[in-house]
């Protein structure tokens, strides 16, 4: 995949350059994502400036990590994942919700999800469709049958 973003505007538009007044102006949710700070360090710095301006104006901010390796070259020397990760865990402090994938948030951030974790999370997906309605009624024990073995998914109330 080629990424045709070098030298686009955003890339090279400082923080200095938005009028972030009139941007967050009766906004209540600013979203960005990984892509926009790969792109330079301008671009890098003026998403964390959005981010940290938005949370003391008291937005809700939602990043979309999105790792692209391709794009993260602007720092020479430095391996894109090196890059992401240090440029990124500077974001992350002003953002109410991350949305990443497990190869994502590996490759940026070091997380690896544990097998039991991700196998509580299946068996408790699984148990909350055989329920009517949107929330999750089962036990931590019922999740945990289903983990261990017991095949009939039968909530027991």
């Amino acid at each position: 995949m080629i990424y045709d973003r070098a030298h686009s505007s955003v890339s090279l538009t400082g923080a200095a350059e938005y009028d972030w007044e009139k941007i967050f102006g009766g906004a209540a949710w600013l979203h960005t994502t990984g892509i926009t700070p790969a792109l330079s360090q301008v671009s890098a710095e003026a998403v964390r400036h959005a981010v940290e301006t938005a949370k003391k104006k008291g937005l809700t901010v939602s990043c979309d990590l999105n790792f692209r390796k391709k794009l993260w070259g602007w720092e020479k020397g430095t391996d894109s994942k090196t890059l992401a990760g240090k440029t990124m865990r500077g974001i992350l402090p002003f953002v109410d919700v991350l949305v990443a994938n497990e190869e994502d948030a590996a490759d940026v951030l070091g997380i690896h999800a544990a097998d039991r974790a991700i196998a509580f999370a299946v068996a408790a997906s699984c148990l909350c469709h055989s329920i009517v309605g949107d929330v999750n009624f089962t036990s931590r024990a019922e999740v945990e049958s289903l983990m261990g073995g017991s095949g009939s998914g039968r909530v027991v109330r």
